[in-house]
């Protein structure tokens, strides 16, 4: 079995300028692949951050602009990467100087934009059904990877970015009027999966909107969706990764997946209509969205302090875990850093978040405290592993770190008849109250936040 620890967030912007990522592995092609996804992560988190600044040089619904950028995590084209590898320490190191790659991004920029534009020529000239949704496919495909590259032009500095006269509510609109409805899940996953055939292919479960909760729906189409994909069951072994999203209408859903590679480049896409018929008795909103617009919202960051969250094996986007399920959670870090963890439960009759133990044999608040070191940097740390188990449903960590001692930036909690020291029962108020804790200003004190988010559901 090789020994694999798995990726997680170490990377330094320079002036916006430059990045790195680190990836480990005792194979120098798997750490270079999880040193690409590095930097694709960092660059997401960017994109979050200084969300404002970037839809403001987008045109387009504002909302579905958001879905977009939110939806990026970790799946940023990474164009032009130097890589150092380090044998004796298993660590490859991935850097991205825009003085190096930013002309990539800005020659792909152009070469897409002819395209968009023979395409829409295309469109304007042909008069048969078939023929323009397939028109209309291959453009949502470019303009959909036209934007991702944009992101990373404008993070990098580009000052020669092409502009669009189009934008993703329009193509999905006449995508819309050009479906045909399909009145089973099976057959809908059936004939979606006939684009891509492909093999060791990671799927994850489609998600609405901003939200990264997976709803039943959801989690019925992936398991559909599997039968008829050459799949691979563990993302870190994945040749490539499908990844979706669905659109509720009046009485009927549009759902489309993307094909996307190692390097996030997006291969193939296809899309479907599915009537109300093939998913009645099946929930399909997600329970959690006010939430998520508020998580996703102001998200803390430094420059300087990198700090992530994850499941060893799961990894950080659309996880979905099932009772039984074993799961490792995993934290690393930049620099030495303290840092507790705020859970939120979002069960559909249960709300409410609370402080993490990390030392049981602690008093006080430091039951909740975690101290890292100068010999954990950089370094994937386990926490300890734990059993999925009732209730189920859409869940959410938060780490929030400082390189100074945080005792006194924890709120106040109350134990619970389950153990859990308890800090609200909205969790909306409390993401509020913890944050507004950690901005308060210290003089060299560098703080930073990162998210985890999963669904747990019954087997």
């Amino acid at each position: 079995m090789k020994n694999l620890l798995f990726l997680l967030l170490s990377v330094s912007i320079l002036s916006a300028k430059v990045i790195t990522g680190i990836g480990y592995s005792d194979e120098e092609s798997e750490a270079r692949d999880f040193a690409l996804s590095d930097i694709s992560k960092q660059i997401s988190t960017e994109v979050l951050s200084e969300f404002n600044i970037i839809t403001s040089s987008f045109n387009g619904d504002l909302q579905s602009i958001k879905e977009n950028i939110v939806k990026t995590k970790s799946e940023l084209p990474i164009l032009g990467a130097k890589f150092i590898y380090k044998r004796d320490k298993g660590i490859v190191e991935a850097r991205l100087d825009s003085k190096e790659v930013l002309y990539l991004y800005e020659g792909n920029l152009k070469e897409l934009k002819k395209e968009i534009d023979v395409l829409n020529k295309l469109i304007n000239s042909t008069k048969d059904q078939t023929k323009l949704y397939d028109l209309y496919s291959n453009l949502k495909m470019n303009f959909e990877i036209f934007n991702k590259y944009k992101i990373v032009a404008l993070l990098l500095e580009s000052k020669d970015i092409p502009q669009l006269n189009i934008n993703a509510s329009k193509i999905n609109t006449k995508l819309i009027e050009l479906s045909k409805e399909v009145e089973s899940i099976d057959l809908a996953a059936k004939l979606l999966s006939q684009s891509f055939n492909q093999r060791d292919i990671f799927i994850y479960p489609t998600k609405n909107g901003i939200s990264a909760e997976i709803t039943p729906f959801a989690k019925v189409f992936k398991e559909n969706l599997g039968k008829y994909i050459k799949t691979s069951h563990s993302y870190i072994d994945a040749k490539y990764f499908l990844s979706g999203k669905y659109e509720i209408l009046d009485n009927k859903i549009f759902i489309s997946y993307s094909l996307i590679d190692k390097e996030n480049k997006v291969l193939k896409q296809n899309s479907i209509m599915l009537s109300e018929k093939a998913y009645a008795g099946l929930r399909i909103k997600p329970q959690s969205i006010t939430f998520d617009e508020e998580i996703h919202s102001g998200f803390l960051k430094s420059s300087d302090l990198k700090i992530d969250i994850a499941f060893k094996q799961q990894g950080v986007k659309d996880i979905l875990l099932f009772e039984g399920d074993s799961v490792d959670l995993v934290v690393k870090t930049n620099k030495p850093v303290y840092f507790y963890l705020v859970g939120h439960i979002l069960h559909e009759d249960k709300k409410s978040s609370y402080l993490v133990e990390l030392q049981p044999d602690a008093f006080g608040k430091e039951k909740f405290v975690y101290r890292l070191g100068g010999s954990d940097v950089n370094i994937p740390i386990s926490l300890g592993e734990f059993e999925i188990s009732e209730p189920f449903g859409f869940e959410s960590i938060q780490m929030f770190a400082s390189t100074k001692p945080i005792k006194n930036d924890i709120p106040n909690c109350t134990v619970d008849e389950n153990e859990l020291c308890i800090i609200g029962t909205d969790p909306k108020k409390v993401i509020a109250k913890t944050r507004a804790l950690i901005r308060v200003k210290k003089k060299k004190v560098l703080k930073a936040e990162a998210i985890l988010e999963y669904t747990t559901v019954k087997k």
